[in-house]
């Protein structure tokens, strides 16, 4: 489809011819009008006579016909594509150079002549293996722990979380330096602040989650589990975690330029309320909040003994409280 454009070349075109043929002005004085050859005057003027104004269109570019002037023999490109066939590690140079003197071609024909014969196969998209989620049977068996830069790195804030994989309870918390240094200070933050005992942690394959930071888990008695490098899928609970974190919590409440102090306390009650009180509907959580699933698993026998081999000041005070729901919920019924 010819443009609006071309149509007024065209029209302009038309014009020229007329003066022309009406003797207003000459072949030469038209050529120098426009900054054409005379020759370029006189084929317009057969285009003009022969077919109008449609004859000063543009024609459709490319080639005229269904084959190239100089499109190879046939014998030709049957010795290329033998030669293609019973050579597969040699390349196109490789083909030019053996070829014989009769039907010595270029290395660009070489590879014209396999393009315009190969067998395009269909594109088949691969087949992708089906995620298998899973959960965690008993809550702290294993954490998921990840960094995040929800400002970018220039802003100096790398945000330490982790997460449990059966129960979803998180913890946070922002440092200055992205190192190994930060890492284990966070690790020991968990022991600390977790309401349960932690068995193993899975990490990616980052700089700081090296080799101090399995020694720490290893005194610990904690088991350090890394990820297959590029295999993000395998910590899929903590980045999806990373979406809510940033749009719930860092880009809603925090803002990047005031102190560490404050952006951690203001992230530490936002984590009060996904523990505490946001219900979840993942896998195995059966719309209950975290902290209601590490209070089910306090209360079991197995939970009340694991409570003895790592104390902390939190994990007291959940099991009292849960004891204390526990009771009143007897008591009611």
């Amino acid at each position: 489809m010819k443009s609006h454009h071309a149509y007024q070349l065209a029209a302009m075109k038309a014009a020229l011819i007329n003066h022309v043929l009406t003797g207003k002005i000459s072949v030469t004085g038209a050529a120098r009008s426009v900054k054409k050859s005379r020759v370029t005057i006189y084929d317009w003027m057969t285009r003009y006579k022969t077919a109008g104004l449609d004859g000063l269109l543009p024609k459709k570019t490319g080639l005229r016909g269904s084959k190239a002037w100089n499109r190879s023999a046939p014998e030709t490109e049957a010795v290329v594509l033998e030669m293609l066939e019973q050579h597969h590690d040699w390349n196109i140079y490789d083909i030019a150079a053996r070829l014989p003197q009769e039907h010595r071609v270029h290395p660009c024909t070489v590879y014209r002549i396999w393009k315009r014969h190969r067998q395009g196969a269909a594109a088949t998209r691969l087949p992708r293996p089906a995620p298998q989620r899973y959960v965690k049977e008993r809550v702290g068996e294993e954490i998921q722990m990840d960094t995040s830069f929800p400002w970018g790195r220039a802003a100096k804030r790398v945000c330490f979380d982790c997460l449990d994989d059966r129960s979803r309870f998180a913890v946070a918390r922002l440092y200055e330096h992205c190192d190994q240094d930060s890492s284990i200070a966070f690790l020991q933050h968990v022991i600390a602040h977790a309401p349960f005992i932690i068995r193993a942690i899975r990490t990616d394959c980052g700089r700081e989650w090296s080799t101090r930071f399995s020694v720490a888990c290893a005194l610990a008695g904690i088991q350090h589990i890394r990820n297959e490098p590029y295999h993000p899928e395998h910590n899929g609970k903590i980045e999806k975690f990373h979406d809510g974190l940033k749009y719930r919590c860092f880009y809603v409440y925090l803002h990047p330029s005031d102190c560490m102090e404050q952006q951690n306390s203001d992230l530490q009650q936002w984590l009060v309320w996904y523990n505490y009180h946001k219900i979840h509907l993942g896998m195995g959580m059966d719309r209950k909040t975290p902290a209601e699933v590490v209070f089910q698993s306090l209360l079991s026998e197995s939970s009340c003994v694991r409570l003895m081999l790592q104390p902390n000041i939190f994990r007291h005070w959940m099991f009292n409280v849960a004891w204390r729901s526990h009771i009143d919920g007897a008591a009611r019924q």
